[in-house]
């Protein structure tokens, strides 16, 4: 079932074209992977299915399902002087059952009276996921996810948004420079540079990525 369709979508920006004409659907359960190289538009598409920059074209969002966004950066939210679980009850109406239901499935129960401010990168992105999933998200935005990420957390990053897929239905739009996870976590990808190169199943050729990036690039395959 189709959740999300992005109808002729174009941007500019102080009367730049960011990107242009861009068309594809999501459906429930399915992770879109969106690579291409800086300056391709990536983080502008999020934006504008946040509606919060201005575009042309159409936005249909079904069923008025609410969507989580997960930043590039979240220095901002990383400052809050609140502990874990606190955090969950000030910015959620879950029950405390709820709550410990989510702490479980994160491997966060550990954490739940830790400081939000002195956890790692890996566990606080953990938390905001899991703060999407207590608001009742259907569809998640992850802007470079594991950017910052060192291996272990990344490997544990790519579990947890598999078992988000098998165990919610949740779906998810992941923006990622590691194109080397395409075809271990995607069921369909976006190559985007502009305008829309490519999107469909996630077996991309070497030729196909040479034609995104204007140069010769190699993938390798994770194992996650």
């Amino acid at each position: 079932m189709t959740i999300l369709e992005v109808k002729n979508l174009s941007v500019k920006i102080d009367g730049k074209e960011i990107i242009k004409n861009i068309n594809f659907n999501l459906n429930e359960g399915e992770i879109l992977l969106v690579i291409g190289p800086n300056g391709g538009g990536k983080t502008t598409l999020l934006k504008a299915i946040l509606k919060i920059i201005p575009y042309d074209g159409e936005v249909i969002i079904k069923n008025n399902y609410k969507i989580g966004y997960l930043p590039q950066n979240i220095d901002n939210i990383s400052k809050i002087p609140i502990v874990v679980f606190e955090m969950f009850k000030f910015f959620t109406n879950a029950k405390k059952e709820e709550i410990y239901k989510v702490l479980e499935f994160f491997n966060l129960i550990g954490y739940k009276n830790e400081l939000f401010r002195n956890l790692s990168g890996g566990l606080k992105q953990r938390v905001l996921i899991a703060l999407s999933i207590l608001t009742n998200s259907k569809i998640l935005l992850l802007d470079e996810p594991t950017n910052n990420l060192d291996l272990n957390a990344q490997n544990e990053f790519y579990n947890l948004i598999k078992k988000l897929k098998e165990e919610y239905r949740i779906s998810m739009i992941i923006v990622s420079h590691d194109i080397g996870i395409v075809n271990a976590i995607a069921d369909n990808v976006l190559c985007l540079n502009k305008i829309m190169f490519y999107h469909g199943k996630s077996n991309l050729t070497e030729k196909e990525l040479c034609e995104l990036y204007g140069s010769e690039v190699r993938l390798i395959i994770h194992a996650h």
